[in-house]
């Protein structure tokens, strides 16, 4: 977590939602990690015991016995996507309930109520890195191996999956009306210094050793729970919490 204190963000801050509105130093973080990531995956090939040991996809083998890509069922493809599509609808449904019933704020909807739009949205972008295959270091390290027999593309889906809508939905963002709660702040700095740099660097040669970042990693804790490698995420995610510690001295 020391290189998202440097570099203000990894590939959810500045690729999912920097790139996405055009933000001079997430498009410079982006291209700054992803390239280190790829040059590191290449020129490190054998993995470190995390990638081999953090299965959190079930199923998926160790990376020392290689790596095929996968296709889903068409079946399989549908009942996903109808998933999404009514786990959105029934956020766009509360929300417009919630904005016309408590315009103001002089009668408060219960908290919980607050609390369901994210939750929603919390739970596809879940869905999401489970069923692309981000929780899986196998999965994410091979995508970053381009010049290997194992390499998967498919996980560029998401710059369609998700930086484009986010695009969007960014053009669109100040027109849209915000429930009286919600406090929306776009970063707006775009000088390139060093500390952007160097978090940048050294996230990317953190992900392209281990195939792992912090989105995946937090929604990896609950497959650990499942899977029974808890303590080897909880490991992870604490050396983020040291991580940050320590970035927020430098």
């Amino acid at each position: 977590m020391l290189i998202n204190q440097l570099g203000s963000g990894c590939t959810s801050g500045h690729f999912l939602c920097g790139v996405s509105r055009l933000s001079p130093r997430s498009l410079v973080a982006t291209a700054t990690f992803f390239s280190t990531a790829v040059v590191t995956a290449s020129t490190f090939p054998a993995p470190i015991p995390l990638a081999i040991s953090l299965p959190l996809v079930k199923g998926y083998e160790p990376l020392v016995k290689g790596y095929e890509l996968s296709l889903p069922t068409t079946k399989t493809a549908l009942t996903v996507l109808a998933t999404v599509v009514a786990i959105n609808r029934a956020q766009h449904v509360l929300s417009t309930y919630l904005l016309t019933s408590y315009p103001t704020n002089a009668r408060q909807p219960p908290a919980w109520m607050k609390e369901l739009p994210y939750f929603a949205s919390g739970l596809v972008f879940a869905l999401g890195l489970q069923i692309s295959g981000m929780l899986s270091p196998l999965k994410v390290i091979s995508f970053l191996q381009p010049f290997s027999a194992s390499f998967d593309p498919s996980l560029a889906m998401v710059v369609v999956g998700g930086v484009l809508p986010n695009a969007l939905h960014y053009v669109d963002l100040k027109k849209e009306a915000k429930l009286f709660w919600e406090e929306w702040r776009v970063p707006n700095r775009t000088d390139i210094d060093w500390r952007l740099i160097a978090g940048s660097v050294m996230f990317g040669l953190g992900w392209g050793l281990a195939g792992v970042c912090p989105g995946p990693a937090l929604v990896g804790l609950s497959q650990g729970v499942l899977y029974g490698s808890v303590g080897k995420v909880t490991g992870w995610l604490g050396a983020m919490v040291v991580g940050m510690a320590i970035g927020r001295q430098i």
